[in-house]
């Protein structure tokens, strides 16, 4: 594998974690390789961050936000 695919690798690891995250996966990290670059770097960054939205959540009960403030309106009509 040249730097190429490696880096191509990377992106997509950085990729799925932002899908895993759109799902509503927290729990999902990338593992740190020893590479001393711009993709570690943002890796480190989105680990990072992750971490903080993870806390945020914790911190707020894991409240489900849409169902949180949704209204019922019944209607009867004769």
């Amino acid at each position: 594998m040249n730097d190429d695919d490696t880096n191509k690798e990377r992106i997509k690891q950085i990729h799925t974690m932002l899908l895993e995250f759109a799902s509503g996966n927290f729990a999902y990290k990338i593992e740190r390789s020893d590479l001393d670059d711009d993709i570690e770097a943002l890796t480190a960054l989105v680990n990072m961050t992750f971490e903080e939205i993870k806390a945020s959540f914790l911190h707020q009960g894991y409240a489900n936000l849409n169902e949180t403030y949704k209204h019922l309106v019944q209607m009867f009509l004769f």
